[in-house]
């Protein structure tokens, strides 16, 4: 129940501050899926660096590879 509550606060909030995403949308998980990704590339190069830099260092550089794009409109029959 806790979960389905958090889910409506979330997309009402979403709604509220104008980035309310369609349910085909894909764009909050790819842009959730991008930022673990980057989560992971930068572990993954931190610890094979040794952990000699910050980790806040990589993973800000791992974050700088992600660029956005202008959405292209969406065409529905």
């Amino acid at each position: 129940m806790a979960r389905a509550a958090r889910r409506t606060e979330l997309l009402e909030r979403a709604e509220t501050t104008g980035t309310p995403y369609a349910t085909d949308d894909p764009t909050p998980r790819a842009l959730t899926a991008a930022a673990f990704g980057c989560l992971v590339a930068a572990q993954h190069s931190w610890l094979a660096s040794g952990a000699k830099d910050s980790f806040a260092d990589a993973i800000a550089r791992a974050m700088a590879t992600v660029t956005p794009a202008v959405p292209r409109p969406v065409h529905r029959p």
